[in-house]
């Protein structure tokens, strides 16, 4: 008689040869730390009264141990409801320690479909049961009026005709009229639709939470037909989501605002608002100038406020060799200026912004060098009279304060946006009024710094960018006389043409003339003789004899 397994949970007994003695009785006893998982006291459907407190129970059996989670599935995608640690935010719903799922002040948006999910914990196994959850809200109560009260349903003198005074939504639907003689009847049936504008209504109108948590709003829309319903962003009208669940995952100061849910259909449009607030946000864009004794914070950008407005700046300083911070508190229309500061030395500098639900993410430190004192301020520059004019550009100069010693010149440095162009370097006397620059080229951008400068040493440089357009050409004119002279030059060599033509082909002509000309004055002519020429005899009588 031996025993053999099967597998991990099953095993057999076997009797290789039986013999009279093994007739009896056999008893199979087995001990096991597992137990099937299974659902017990969980009723499936429940109803409640708006406003009241509900609590929906979920039991299950199971070993080791058993595990309860939530979820709502109304929209299909399955919002996590477990415990205030899990990171979702509902005041309202929580899960007690029996597991069961508790809704305080329940709302028509908390209907819908919630599911139980059971599982024994360290293994693969799990159970999901769908809960029905409906929330009635308090009666009241709307007589619908008889088909035979008159007051309501008007008929004409053999009722052929039915009149609807003020409809409403009960109105709609299917109504048929029956006509009857001694041989029969027949009917007819009229389908009664209509519209009736959206409303909307959102869960929360505001929310106040800390950055890094998890929430949801929805918005519950009705009308005839059923609106369409969306989420926008109300600072940019950027559409958010089209349904009626807004989610924010790990909320950033930037979600912080007004949103809006939208309900549409052919009747209109109905809208509310849902107010998101957090902490504002760490400022990044700005600049930090610095001065003899002091520095100013120059913004670049707007803060993010978190959906709340910034009521207060936080400014924090320290030398390059200290730990602690020293501390100052603005207002929002104060400048943004640190001081005393000592002159030349390194100062590192942050600040942070304060709304009403408290103070936001400090900046990353900027390192900067307070300016030597007595250094002139930053050059005046009067852009608004700048000028351009072909390669060249003009600015006039103002004077700015001379930091105690008069100012010895100007630096002006400049160069062109092109790639790998670099710095130019100029001076002009104090006594200069604006700054030239010729040469340049056409269709450039150009940067510019004037700095000024004394015995003490140079200021801080005023920047500026200008523009060098592409270059005009030049409008040349012709007048009358040259377009007469022009057509007189044309004429005269048309006549050459025809008159060498002719002097060619006919003998004839100016040209020919002038030839002719030529060659009787050359015949004629009595050239004196050459040593090596004799004089022909001649023909006289007397000069013969």
């Amino acid at each position: 008689m031996t025993i053999e397994n099967v597998d991990e949970t099953t095993s057999k007994l076997i009797i290789a040869t039986t013999a009279l003695e093994d007739t009896g009785e056999y008893s199979c006893e087995f001990d096991t730390d597992n137990e099937k998982l299974e659902f017990i006291n969980t009723p499936t459907y429940h109803e409640f009264l708006e406003g009241s407190t509900a609590v929906i129970p979920c039991q299950a059996t199971g070993l080791p141990e058993v595990d309860i989670k939530w979820q709502k599935s109304n929209d299909g995608r399955g919002l996590a409801i477990t415990t205030a640690t899990s990171g979702f935010v509902c005041d309202r719903i929580t899960v007690l320690e029996d597991r069961s799922l508790r809704i305080a002040n329940t709302r028509q948006g908390d209907q819908g479909t919630y599911t139980c999910e059971a599982s024994i914990k360290g293994r693969p196994i799990s159970e999901r049961k769908a809960i029905s959850i409906v929330i009635n809200a308090h009666a009241v109560c709307v007589p619908s009026p008889p088909s035979s009260d008159e007051t309501r349903y008007v008929f004409n003198s053999d009722r052929s005709m039915l009149t609807i005074p003020s409809v409403v939504r009960g109105d709609f639907g299917e109504y048929t009229c029956i006509a009857t003689n001694k041989i029969g009847e027949d009917s007819g049936s009229i389908i009664l639709d209509g519209t009736e504008h959206p409303t909307v209504s959102v869960s929360e109108s505001v929310m106040v939470v800390s950055p890094g948590m998890n929430i949801s709003v929805t918005c519950e829309g009705s009308g005839h037909p059923a609106p369409k319903v969306k989420w926008v962003r109300k600072d940019t009208r950027a559409e958010m989501v089209l349904g009626s669940t807004l989610e924010f995952k790990k909320v950033q100061p930037s979600d912080g605002g007004l949103y809006t849910c939208v309900g549409s259909n052919s009747a209109g449009t109905d809208t509310e608002d849902f107010l998101l607030q957090t902490l504002p946000g760490t400022p990044s864009q700005f600049r930090v100038i610095p001065g003899p004794a002091s520095a100013s914070i120059i913004l670049e950008a707007n803060l993010v406020d978190g959906g709340s407005p910034i009521t207060q700046y936080i400014l924090e300083w320290k030398q390059e060799d200290e730990e602690n911070w020293s501390q100052a508190t603005f207002q929002l229309n104060d400048s943004l200026v640190v001081t005393p500061l000592r002159p030349y030395t390194k100062y590192s500098i942050r600040f942070a912004t304060e709304n009403s639900l408290g103070l936001g993410g400090f900046s990353t430190p900027q390192t900067v060098r307070t300016l030597a004192k007595g250094e002139p301020d930053s050059p005046v520059l009067m852009t608004k009279l700048s000028t351009v004019e072909k390669d060249s550009f003009t600015i006039p100069l103002g004077k700015p304060e001379k930091g105690g010693s008069p100012i010895l010149h100007y630096v002006i440095r400049f160069k062109s946006d092109v790639d790998g162009e670099d710095w130019k370097q100029m001076q002009v006397p104090s006594n200069a009024t604006g700054i030239e620059l010729s040469g340049l080229h056409y269709n450039s951008s150009y940067q510019m710094e004037v700095t000024a400068v004394n015995l003490n040493g140079s200021s801080s440089p005023t920047p500026f960018r200008f523009s060098v357009p592409e270059a005009q050409p030049s409008k040349t004119g012709m007048s009358k006389a040259g377009v007469i002279g022009i057509v007189l030059f044309i004429f005269l060599l048309l006549l050459l043409v025809v008159d060498a033509t002719c002097c060619y082909t006919n003998r004839c002509g100016l040209l020919m003339f002038l030839a002719n000309g030529v060659q009787s004055e050359v015949t004629c002519d009595k050239a004196p003789l050459t040593k090596f020429e004799k004089a022909p005899p001649t023909s006289d009588p007397a000069t013969e004899a």
